[in-house]
């Protein structure tokens, strides 16, 4: 009964000592309660291996970006290049007005003459509106060279 008491009371001194204190005998910090030294040194790497990755994850993403902007820049200028304006000019068919002069004999010498106004087709200068034009070689999809104005001679094309 008494080698009972004792290994209880041996069990009881050996949990106190235990709890204040770790195997190497120092006092133990409330944070490291649970870490020991492979931990810490496996959380160390881990850390330094994640801030690594992230540093190359940043580089490779703002080189793609870099890429990407160079590779669209490079296409507009291109399609700025190939585009223009265009205009047609000539001469342009309108509806005007005429007039005639009539001119009839007097009794008694002379003259009497009469002005008629009547509406008739005229020509005058002109140029039609500015109109896209794809000068590099083969047309985009869905574009379509423009045409000169229908009903008008002597057109030549000219750039805006």
């Amino acid at each position: 009964m008494i080698d009972n008491i004792l290994f209880i009371v041996l069990v009881v001194f050996v949990f106190l000592i235990g709890i204040n204190y770790n195997k190497e005998g120092f006092q133990t910090q409330p944070d490291d309660l649970y870490q020991t030294e492979p931990i810490k040194s496996l959380t160390k790497k881990l850390n330094e291996y994640l801030q690594a990755l992230t540093s190359s994850i940043g580089i490779m993403v703002s080189t793609i970006e870099t890429n990407i902007t160079s590779m669209v820049n490079e296409k507009l200028d291109w399609i700025k290049g190939c585009t223009g304006c265009v205009k047609f000019c000539g001469k342009e068919p309108y509806w005007g007005t005429c007039s005639r002069e009539d001119c009839v004999p007097k009794v008694g010498g002379g003259e009497h003459c009469t002005t008629t106004e009547y509406g008739c087709w005229q020509t005058r200068d002109n140029c039609g509106p500015k109109l896209p034009e794809w000068k590099c070689d083969g047309n985009p999809t869905g574009f379509s060279i423009p045409s000169p104005p229908t009903g008008w001679t002597g057109i030549s094309k000219r750039s805006c």
